[in-house]
């Protein structure tokens, strides 16, 4: 009987950790698929970052919007309550990332 046991604890302890190893998997590949830059820049030296960072930067991945950036002080303080944009057919009402909502 205290084998059976036993059996029966090892057999529940193979299962979750298979069940463990494939979710960690699933979650590796979903990571690298969402996020594979950040993957990338992890892999590569010190040396090597700013062209990671650029390669961000180039391609949108990364908005970095500086208060000394001429967008920001442009549009800081500016509100856009109300405003409707009438292009074609629909109406779309315009929110601004600086409001202060």
């Amino acid at each position: 009987m205290a084998t059976d046991e036993k059996a029966r604890k090892r057999l529940w302890m193979l299962i979750l950790a298979l069940i463990i190893g494939f979710l960690l998997l699933v979650s590796l590949v979903l990571q690298l698929l969402t996020s594979p830059i950040e993957s990338l820049k992890l892999l590569l030296g010190a040396d090597e970052e700013p062209m990671v960072n650029e390669l961000r930067m180039d391609y949108g991945f990364t908005q970095l919007l500086q208060e000394t950036d001429e967008g920001y002080t442009e549009s800081l303080g500016q509100q856009y309550e109300g405003v409707i944009l009438k292009d074609g057919s629909r109406e779309v009402v315009y929110f601004n990332q600086l409001d202060q909502r």
